[in-house]
């Protein structure tokens, strides 16, 4: 996934293109999550990590310490790492307690990214008709936000 990475948003040669990324806003999730944040870690762009909960409590299920290193790591490097269930919109919306797991807290904080973006790059089958980026990419129709699919154009 690296490579399509590199090819969607261009490497430190393609001056043009990386100077109109401003930054990136990413979930902290394992997979696409995961490499866009090591992307930009590569190439130097401000990152924000936006977690749906605590990161004891959002890792908790991982079988692997390497991608809580990782997720560490990046969070070390991120401008700015949001906490969804503790911002205020989301507390009082949504009456789920603080640090509490709740499925939809995963669809709330891609909501949360995807309000506070520009713009959506996902990474979604198009036969999938299920699950948080499928989810995403219908609330980015929705609410009229720009994005794109990079499955289409690198699939695996």
């Amino acid at each position: 996934m690296k490579q399509e990475l590199y090819n969607f948003f261009g490497d430190r040669d393609d001056k043009y293109r990386l100077a109109n990324i401003a930054g990136f806003v990413c979930g902290g999730q394992i997979g696409f999550d995961l490499a866009v944040q090591q992307f930009a870690v590569e190439m130097g762009l401000p990152l924000d990590i936006c977690l749906p909960y605590n990161y004891d409590l959002f890792t908790a299920r991982w079988d692997s310490n390497r991608f809580r290193d990782i997720l560490l790591r990046h969070m070390d490097y991120a401008s700015d790492i949001t906490i969804v269930d503790a911002e205020p919109y989301y507390k009082i919306k949504y009456c789920v307690p603080v640090g509490k797991y709740h499925v939809s807290k995963l669809q709330w904080r891609n909501q949360y990214m995807i309000d506070n973006s520009d713009a959506t790059v996902l990474y979604l089958n198009p036969t999938s008709d299920k699950g948080g980026t499928y989810n995403a990419l219908q609330y980015c129709q929705k609410m009229g936000k720009p994005y794109q699919n990079i499955y289409t154009e690198y699939k695996p």
